[in-house]
C-alpha cells in the first residue's frame, strides 16, 4: 500500500499500446491525494505545529499493521478523516506514528520497569532506607516511577484496537475490561515508594503495602509480550516463528528472574513472620545477608536457574523448610513444563502451524515449478507470486467449494451485506437500482485483481465490459500518454464505450497500486443497469463529461508536445 502524501513510482507503457512506443517513462503523479489535514496558504506557528501534531497522531499509512484493517489509499484516508473529524480527534490513533514509536518506547519500559519491581521488592530491605545503602538503586526506582507515570499520561490519549476495530475513543480509564484492569494495574505498581516512605514514616505495613501494589507491575507481563512481537513487526520481522522465539526467550529469562527474587525473598519474608531466619535457610549458609546486592542477585539466579531446568534438585532431608521445599518442587515442575511446552511448541510450528497456510505454500510451490518450467523472466514471476499473496492473503481457500456449501439464507445475507456495501459507496448508480436488479448484478460479477503496472484499458480497443473499483488506485491516460486523472475505490469505468457511438476505448486505464476490480459484461450491463431510465441518464452526462476532458486534456498535451518540437526545431543552428 502506498502513502497517501506520495505516489508510487511505477513503470508504465507510454499511453496506448497503438502507438508502440519502445521506451518507457516513470510514472510522476500530476494529482496529490487530499492532504488531511489541509494545509493552510500561509501558516503561521500553531498551524505549523497543528499540522505536525496531526501528521504523528493521525494514522500512518506505512505502518505494517494498516494493511489488516484498510486495503487501500482510500480506506486509510477516509480512516483519517473519520478520526480527524470525530470528538476525540486529540486521541492517538493506534496506527499512528507516534503510536508506533511509543508502543517501542513501552516495550523497553516494561522489560526495564518489572525487572527492577521485582528485585526492588526481594532484595531491598526497610532498614537499607536509614541507612543509605542501595542509593543508587533506590534514585533508579525514582526514575523509573517518574517515568511510568509519563507513559500513563500518554496511555489516557491512546486509542485501541478492540476485536478487530480500531477504536479512538476517551477515556479507557473509566470502561470496565481487561485493558482497564492493565491500566489501574500500571497506575498503582508505579506508586514513587522511596518518595512516600520517608525514613521518617517508614513504617512496617506501609512498606509492605507498597511492596504489594508494586507487585501488580507482573500483571503487564502478557501486554509486554504483545509489544514485543508488535515492535518486531514494526522492524520488519515477518516471520512469526522468530517472533514467538523471542517472545519465548524473555518468558524464560523473566521466569528465572522471579523465581531467583521469590527464592531469596523467601527466608526473608520468613523472619518477618516468625522472627528469626530458618538456621538451615541457604541464605545464611552463603552468608550473602551482608553482601552487596549484585552477589545476592548472582546466587539467587543461578539457584532458581538450576531448580528451573532440573539441574540441581536439594533432596529432602528434614532440615529444608516447608516453603523452601515448596518453591524447590514448583521450580522443578514449572521447569519440566517449559521444556514440554518448548519442544511441543516447536513441533507444532513445524509440523502443523496452519493447513490454510501449508495448502498456500503448497499452491506457490507449484506454480514457481510451473513457471521454471515455461521459462518466464524473474519479474514476471514476482508479479505472479504477488498477485498470488493479494488474493490469498497467504492462506488458500478454494471459493467455488465455499460457495457451494453455504446455505440458501446465508448466501441471501452475503448478497445482502454486498448490496448494503455498493449502496453505502461512491457506485452512486447503484443506489437508484431495485434490489432485484443489484442481485441480478452480482450474480453476473467477475472479480479480477490486476498488480501495478498491469493494463486494465488500452485505448483504441473495443470495450465489452464495465469496470468496479472494488479497492485500490488506478491511473487514467490520454491516447498520447498524458494523465488525466485518479480512480480509487468505489470508481467505475468503461461506460463510454458502452454508452456512446463510438465503441472503441477512448482512454488507457493502468493500476497504480494492487487493485481488486469487478467486470459487467456488457449484454448484463444493458440489461439490468440501463434498463433504468433515470441511470441511464446520469450515465450518459457522466460519460460526456468524460470524454470532454479526456479531449481537452488530450488537445494540450498535444499541442505542448507541438511547441516543444517546433521550439527545438528553431533552436538548430542553420
Amino acid at each position: 500500500m502506498s502513502p497517501l502524501f506520495t505516489c508510487p513510482v511505477v513503470n508504465v507503457a507510454g499511453g496506448c499500446h497503438r502507438l508502440k512506443m519502445a521506451k518507457f517513462f516513470k510514472h510522476r503523479c500530476s494529482f496529490h491525494a487530499e492532504q488531511i489535514p489541509a494545509r493552510v496558504p500561509y501558516p503561521d506557528f500553531w498551524d505549523r505545529w497543528r499540522y505536525r501534531w496531526f501528521s504523528w497522531t493521525l494514522l500512518m499509512e506505512t505502518n505494517p499493521m494498516c494493511s489488516r484493517y484498510f486495503r487501500s489509499e482510500k480506506a486509510c484516508r477516509n480512516e483519517k478523516k473519520r478520526h480527524y473529524n470525530s470528538a476525540s480527534y486529540f486521541t492517538i490513533h493506534p496506527l499512528s506514528r507516534m503510536a508506533a514509536y511509543h508502543d517501542f518506547f513501552r516495550c523497553v519500559l516494561y522489560i526495564i520497569a518489572i525487572a527492577i519491581k521485582a528485585i526492588d521488592i526481594a532484595f531491598t530491605r526497610r532498614r537499607y532506607l536509614y541507612k543509605d545503602i542501595y542509593t543508587n538503586f533506590m534514585v533508579l526506582m525514582n526514575y523509573i516511577d517518574m517515568i511510568s507515570w509519563v507513559n500513563i499520561m500518554i496511555l489516557l490519549f491512546r486509542g485501541r484496537i478492540v476485536h478487530g476495530a480500531v477504536v479512538t475513543d476517551f477515556p479507557v480509564i473509566v470502561r470496565m475490561s481487561f485493558t482497564s484492569v492493565l491500566f489501574w494495574a500500571e497506575i498503582l505498581s508505579s506508586a514513587p515508594k522511596f518518595f512516600l516512605c520517608t525514613k521518617k514514616i517508614c513504617v512496617r505495613p506501609l512498606w509492605v503495602f507498597f511492596n504489594v501494589i508494586a507487585s501488580l507491575k507482573l500483571l503487564l507481563i502478557g501486554r509486554l509480550m504483545t509489544l514485543i512481537g508488535r515492535t518486531m513487526e514494526y522492524m520488519g520481522v515477518k516471520s512469526k516463528m522468530a517472533i514467538f522465539f523471542v517472545q519465548l526467550a524473555y518468558a524464560v529469562f523473566t521466569l528465572n528472574h522471579i523465581m531467583a527474587c521469590v527464592v531469596f525473598a523467601l527466608p526473608f519474608y520468613r523472619k518477618y513472620v516468625v522472627g528469626h531466619f530458618h538456621k538451615d535457610t541457604w541464605v545464611l549458609k552463603n552468608n550473602l545477608v551482608s553482601k552487596p546486592m549484585r552477589t545476592q542477585y548472582i546466587f539467587a539466579f543461578f539457584k532458581a536457574s538450576a531448580q528451573v531446568f532440573g539441574v540441581e534438585i536439594a533432596a529432602y532431608k528434614g532440615h529444608l523448610t516447608w516453603e523452601a521445599t515448596i518453591v524447590n518442587m514448583f521450580n522443578y515442575v514449572v521447569g519440566k513444563v517449559i521444556n514440554m511446552f518448548i519442544c511441543v511448541a516447536v513441533l507444532h510450528i513445524l509440523l502443523n502451524r496452519n493447513i490454510q497456510e501449508i495448502k498456500y505454500q503448497q499452491v506457490v510451490g507449484q506454480m514457481k515449478n510451473w513457471m521454471k518450467n515455461k521459462e518466464l523472466p524473474s519479474k514476471i514471476q514476482q508479479r505472479v507470486v504477488d498477485y498470488y499473496e493479494f488474493y490469498y492473503r497467504k492462506r488458500y481457500f478454494n471459493q467455488s467449494d465455499i460457495n457451494r456449501l453455504l446455505s440458501t439464507s446465508l448466501k441471501l445475507k452475503i448478497t445482502d451485506n454486498t448490496l448494503r456495501v455498493l449502496r453505502e459507496s461512491n457506485v452512486t448508480i447503484f443506489g437508484n437500482l431495485p434490489d432485484e436488479s443489484i442481485q441480478q448484478v452480482l450474480e453476473n460479477f467477475v472479480m479480477e485483481v490486476y498488480c501495478p503496472n498491469d493494463v486494465i484499458m488500452s485505448c483504441g480497443s473495443h470495450g465489452h465490459f464495465l469496470y468496479f473499483l472494488a479497492s485500490g488506485t488506478v491511473a487514467v491516460y490520454t491516447y498520447s500518454g498524458k494523465e488525466v486523472c485518479h480512480l480509487q475505490d468505489g470508481a467505475y469505468f468503461g461506460e463510454l464505450s458502452l454508452l456512446l457511438k463510438e465503441t472503441h476505448v477512448t482512454a488507457t486505464i493502468i493500476a497504480i497500486e494492487t487493485s481488486k476490480v469487478y467486470k459487467l459484461k456488457k449484454e448484463h450491463f444493458e440489461r439490468f443497469v440501463l434498463s433504468n431510465k433515470d441511470i441511464y441518464e446520469v450515465l450518459l452526462k457522466e460519460a460526456e463529461s468524460r470524454l470532454k476532458r479526456i479531449l481537452e486534456t488530450e488537445e494540450a498535451y498535444r499541442k505542448l508536445l507541438f511547441s516543444n518540437l517546433y521550439s527545438g526545431l528553431l533552436d538548430v543552428p542553420q
